[in-house]
């Protein structure tokens, strides 16, 4: 989740979570900085089911060219300010 995308609708990356939870997920967050990439640079993909990513379209887009390639699926939860991908 990337605190500084627009909106901040960190409520929405917690009711995802706990949905996740009751359907049997083990779901671990991560709160992003500015640029999406940074943090997913130390995270082994391979440990990891799928990624959900909380944020605008930087973000999204940061978080997409990390995991390009790797057969990790992405998930979507659009909180920034225009959202054009969530829109589109």
């Amino acid at each position: 989740h990337n605190t500084w995308a627009g909106h901040n609708r960190l409520h929405l990356v917690d009711d995802v979570m706990a949905e996740l939870g009751r359907a049997g997920a083990i779901v671990d967050l991560k709160l992003l900085p500015e640029d999406a990439r940074q943090p997913l640079k130390d995270v082994t993909l391979t440990d990891y089911d799928a990624v959900v990513a909380s944020g605008g379209d930087g973000t999204i887009r940061g978080v997409l060219e990390r995991i390009d390639g790797s057969g990790v699926p992405l998930g979507i939860i659009p909180a920034g300010t225009a959202n054009v991908l969530a829109a589109e």
